[in-house]
């Protein structure tokens, strides 16, 4: 589970080494090399702040429940037994965060301690205070990790307001999975910074930009002449993201995918890969085909935390450089 990733050096290591053993093999040595020009298309900066709302209420509490029923602190929380894993089909994830008690065990899973638990009233018959106090907290929780929460109060949650809700909770899953998209928790992303590139530049990209990236990057290497510019559109036909499997894990996921023709199939066996390296989350293959690009940038994020599959000394960038990216980044 990202969300709770251990953070440093000494795990990074540790995946790093599993994924990366043949990440310099190349793919259908048939195909044409790819174009020798900057990784990142120059349009690319646009697209990032373009997030479409493309999920459905229902796909993104589908979602949303089965990612939280993978955090082991939840299901693991004696005061979410029973709740904890829930039904991903029915309403469960709103009647629970109407509660508020799931909402502020997610903030403290993702950062300890930023919802104080011991004012939390966790009794089956709670009166109206204790319930509005709950809800409080988990919106000032929500803040403290940086969330805008500006047009939800406790009655929206309460009334078990859907859109709301799950509004809250997206922003609180992306804050889980883009906080560990940066040098701090990945040093080997300087593997990415171009030859003249600023580095204060590649240190101030967004995550969304990282790991647009890092998605190219891959492709490059594996001379596949298609690049992406978005969660969407780019990523819908499932070859680009074939491609990307094989090159983070090239023994569990093979080509296989560009040979089918039917796109639902297609994203069907795509996600068999990622089910056999742990990453089968977040998306369907019907989301994959409609470019649901809210619940394709976790996808990715979740590929990236746990299979990155970057050189660990980028051999081509200066140490001192590396340095002084990641001083600059804290």
């Amino acid at each position: 589970n990202t969300g709770q990733a251990t953070q440093g050096n000494a795990s990074f290591q540790q995946r790093l080494q599993q994924t990366v053993q043949n990440q310099g093999a190349q793919i259908n040595q048939s195909k044409p090399q790819a174009p020798q020009g900057p990784m990142i298309p120059t349009n690319m900066a646009g697209a990032v702040g373009r997030l479409r709302k493309a999920s459905t209420l229902d796909e993104e509490r589908r979602s949303f429940a089965e990612y939280l029923n993978t955090i082991p602190q939840l299901l693991n929380d004696a005061h979410l037994q029973g709740k904890v894993p829930m039904n991903p089909m029915d309403d469960s994830l709103i009647r629970y965060c109407a509660e508020s008690i799931l909402l502020c065990k997610f903030i403290n899973s993702i950062r300890t301690g930023t919802v104080n638990e011991k004012a939390l009233c966790t009794k089956p018959n709670r009166n109206i205070f204790e319930t509005n106090n709950n809800h409080a907290m988990a919106i000032s929780g929500a803040r403290t990790l940086g969330c805008k929460i500006t047009n939800i109060g406790p009655e929206d949650l309460s009334n078990g307001n859907a859109n709301l809700i799950l509004g809250m909770l997206w922003q609180l899953i992306r804050f889980s999975l883009l906080s560990h998209v940066n040098l701090s928790a990945h040093p080997s992303l300087i593997a990415l910074k171009e030859a003249n590139e600023d580095v204060q530049n590649f240190v101030d990209m967004t995550p969304e930009m990282t790991l647009l990236r890092w998605f190219n990057h891959h492709l490059r290497k594996a001379g596949h002449n298609r690049r992406i510019t978005n969660f969407s559109t780019d990523i819908a036909d499932g070859d680009n993201y074939t491609i990307l499997l094989h090159q983070i894990a090239p023994k569990q996921c093979g080509l296989e995918p560009l040979r089918e023709t039917d796109p639902l199939r297609k994203a069907e066996m795509i996600l068999q890969n990622t089910q056999k390296i742990g990453c089968r989350q977040f998306v369907q293959p019907q989301d994959i085909v409609n470019g649901n690009e809210k619940l394709n940038l976790a996808f990715v994020a979740n590929l990236f935390n746990a299979h990155p599959a970057l050189s660990a000394n980028a051999n081509v960038i200066e140490v001192n450089e590396k340095q002084k990216a990641m001083e600059i980044e804290q």
